[in-house]
């Protein structure tokens, strides 16, 4: 589902970012595309079954430039 189809729908960013996935950022832990493809952090939910995948289109995400770190690469 798309953000705009969850609010149109009467659904709020805290009906699915709550437990693993904290609104304020600086409350959410650093994590790899690797941690998330294997269910962590965003993964948990985006994982091509509850939600679109964390691998499907990586401009979904990531609007701009995509900075890989060495453990991710």
């Amino acid at each position: 589902y798309t953000h705009m189809e969850m609010e149109s729908v009467g659904k709020n960013c805290p009906t699915c970012h709550n437990d693993v996935y904290h609104i304020v950022t600086k409350k959410n832990p650093a994590f790899t595309m690797a941690q998330m493809e294997d269910g962590k952090a965003c993964g948990a939910c985006h994982n091509g079954k509850k939600a679109f995948s964390v691998s499907d289109d990586c401009a979904t995400c990531h609007a701009g430039d995509i900075v890989y770190l060495n453990e991710d690469a």
